[in-house]
């Protein structure tokens, strides 16, 4: 591991800064091949693929491959953080506290394979690293709510050896970052997902072949209070909450043959009841029917058609998806017994990675152009992606 001072300023030397003007193109330059009427696709922003956003107020935090700084109000990059250099691999972007952001790539930058990097983004138009740490292997970051804490998880689904561990970042510290829990638990968790409410403390782990539900009331002591077997899941690949704390889904990411014309479990989102999170109740299930017949993670990534990122609506039953080549789909889960199509939209250009509420915004990032490890030499990546803006009349 490099020691942060040395790293940093290696990193410094190198990083480019750009202030931009780029708008949000208006939404007829991408035609729909399918999509409910009451679905309207109001913008997007052409910068290559894109796999994650996060917001933070007035700020959109858009990551490929550069960290591009969108207003939210104008619908404008004011600024980008990029290096030199690129995996080409999808990473990760959190905001651990108002003006910093964590993000992940692997092998670039010039930081070792997996690190973290905490970028200040408080001049959102000359963003500045401020430190790097290395993790033992990393996949996705999640952020604590409301606490700077970045939880670190492997993959879900090879373990590291000895085992999957969960690594928790204290931030306390902006310029020295430290790993102060190793967490083992099986193959680890793929993903994590955060409730925070007065009463209850919960993060779901989705990994592998189950789903935990941990404790998190002290953020860096998760306790396990549930494993959910899973046995018509692939693979379990994410977890997300209402804000009751009342209802938990999980995605499948079918990472074997999965279907999406609804008529499969493969590839589906779970619905469970965490009333009580030491015993949760399967509700239901929701498969896309938008999508091609049958797609294998092996086969060319234009057939990929699985639920990945999704995202509550706040204080809504309102779940919008990514289904990649599936595109985005709306339900309300009011009922998770038997949840409702609301809206969806279908394009040849179009695969969303992840699908996010922002008022009565849904922002979704379109990794159209990216070509994953398996489609070596048979894909050429492109300039299509960016970012997909809608609103939906409910």
């Amino acid at each position: 591991m490099k020691t942060r001072s040395s790293t940093v300023r290696t990193l410094v030397a190198a990083l480019t800064f750009a202030l931009i003007g780029t708008s949000l193109q208006p939404a007829s330059a991408k035609p729909a091949s399918q999509q409910s009427d009451n679905l309207k696709r109001i913008a997007n922003l052409d910068l290559g693929w894109v796999s994650e956003i996060a917001f933070d107020g007035r700020w959109a935090y858009v990551y490929g491959e550069s960290l591009w700084i969108v207003d939210r109000r104008t619908k404008q990059v004011v600024g980008t953080f990029s290096c030199p250099g690129s995996d080409h691999y999808p990473g990760e972007v959190e905001v651990v506290k108002p003006g910093l952001v964590a993000i992940d790539k692997t092998a670039q930058c010039g930081v070792p394979q997996s690190a973290v990097l905490f970028v200040d983004v408080r001049n959102p138009r000359k963003p500045i690293l401020r430190s790097v740490i290395n993790v033992r292997g990393n996949h996705t970051l999640t952020a604590y709510p409301g606490k700077p804490f970045i939880y670190v998880s492997p993959n879900g689904c090879c373990g590291d050896g000895k085992g999957g561990v969960e690594q928790i970042i204290d931030v306390r510290n902006t310029l020295l970052p430290k790993v102060t829990t190793y967490m083992s638990n099986g193959l680890g968790c793929h993903d994590v997902g955060f409730v925070i409410t007065d009463d209850v403390k919960l993060a779901g782990c989705a990994g592998g072949s189950e789903t935990q539900i941990w404790d998190v009331s002290d953020p860096l002591k998760p306790i396990t209070l549930s494993r959910i077997p899973t046995p018509y899941i692939s693979f379990n690949h994410s977890a997300g909450f209402t804000d009751d704390a009342e209802l938990l889904v999980v995605g499948d990411e079918g990472g074997g043959v999965s279907s999406c014309q609804g008529a499969a479990p493969t590839a589906a989102l779970w619905f469970y009841d965490i009333s009580d999170p030491s015993a949760p109740v399967l509700k239901g299930n929701h498969s896309n029917s938008h999508g091609s017949p049958v797609s294998s993670f092996w086969a060319t990534f234009d057939s990929w058609c699985t639920a990945h990122m999704y995202d509550f609506k706040t204080d809504s039953s309102l779940l919008a998806t990514g289904w990649y080549q599936g595109g985005l789909n709306v339900l309300d889960l009011e009922d998770p017994s038997a949840p409702k199509e609301l809206a969806f939209y279908v394009a040849d250009d179009f695969s969303p990675w992840a699908a996010y509420w922002v008022g009565e915004e849904i922002w979704t990032s379109d990794t159209q152009g990216w070509c994953p490890p398996t489609d070596v030499g048979t894909c050429e990546p492109d300039e299509n992606g960016g970012v997909e803006i809608f609103t939906i009349d409910s």
